[in-house]
């Protein structure tokens, strides 16, 4: 069986099979996917003003998530005072909204309406060739996190780790538009889905920052604070040579995306806890340039609490 999947950039026979089969929310997702549509063929700027309001609105009613926001700016920035993390908050309630809008660029913007707003730099970083190594692209989870993939496989084959959704509608939709940009999904689980690729020394993209515990992933500080971090980029780096390249994606004031490679992680792979204490501080630097746009909703310092508790 094999846990590498090429994806083609329409519904597939299994895809099909996984829609059908979650009726009481396919219509739902059908109607989503087709307000998502005729979104992503307005004006950039009109995106950017709805994305913004909805994300204003998620602040009000979406208080669960909004508790764990508030509970992971208290541990980032410990020495805020509590208004200043309060506008944090709501700016990243307002960058979540956009970042649905950013979404369906991704999905289904044109590749020259796209690159009009993308500024890339640090290309020359990918390794070319026929003796090239396998390329692993790690970064954070953004709200850029879809048009960050989206914007690098303009320029060149990217393999994109997919994470199943616990919905067969939703996970089959994001496979099929997914798909039509990124060179072959990977499934995320089992991990050998990426050795597979990596082994064919292909280039994949992939956000590291979130971990489970069950992974194999070690505690490494993270805004100064203990955090589980993922180790498939060690792993990969020590066993397989992989070439690791940190990414960052952001949205600029004027609506612009500037996406930047880095140059490759020079001796990575040979510590697993060292590499992840690495991994972190650069996810930190790009998170501390524009804290609105990183994914506070996440339960990042999750391990921390259940200790403390």
């Amino acid at each position: 069986m094999s846990f590498v999947t090429d994806v083609p950039n329409r519904f597939d026979k299994a895809s099909a099979s996984e829609f059908a089969r979650s009726a009481p929310t396919r219509v739902l997702a059908a109607l989503a996917l087709g307000l998502q549509w005729l979104v992503a063929r307005l004006p950039w700027a009109v995106q950017r003003g709805a994305g913004a309001l909805a994300g204003r609105i998620a602040a009000r009613v979406a208080s669960r998530r909004s508790t764990i926001v508030d509970e992971n700016l208290a541990t980032a920035f410990p020495d805020w005072s509590q208004s200043r993390r309060d506008a944090l908050r709501n700016r990243h309630f307002r960058e979540l909204g956009i970042g649905i809008a950013q979404v369906g660029m991704a999905w289904w913007a044109g590749d020259r309406r796209l690159a009009r707003l993308v500024d890339i730099e640090g290309l020359e970083h990918l390794p070319t060739g026929p003796d090239a190594p396998a390329t692993l692209l790690v970064s954070g989870h953004f709200t850029t996190l879809d048009l960050c993939a989206r914007a690098i496989s303009l320029y060149a084959p990217v393999d994109l780790v997919h994470r199943a959704l616990g919905e067969p509608a939703a996970d089959a939709v994001t496979r099929w538009r997914r798909g039509r940009f990124a060179a072959r999904l990977v499934d995320k689980r089992p991990a050998r889905a990426i050795v597979a690729s990596q082994r064919e020394r292909r280039t994949v993209w992939n956000a590291l920052d979130q971990a489970d515990p069950t992974s194999g992933a070690v505690e490494a500080p993270f805004f100064g604070r203990p955090a589980l971090t993922n180790t498939t980029a060690s792993r990969l780096a020590g066993r397989h040579g992989a070439c690791v390249l940190p990414v960052c994606c952001v949205r600029t004031p004027d609506g612009r995306f500037r996406v930047r490679i880095e140059p490759p992680l020079e001796g990575f792979g040979h510590d697993v806890t060292a590499d992840a204490s690495r991994l972190n501080a650069i996810v930190e630097q790009h998170a501390r340039a524009t804290p609105e746009q990183y994914f506070w909703i996440h339960r990042r310092f999750k391990r921390e609490r259940s200790s403390a508790a």
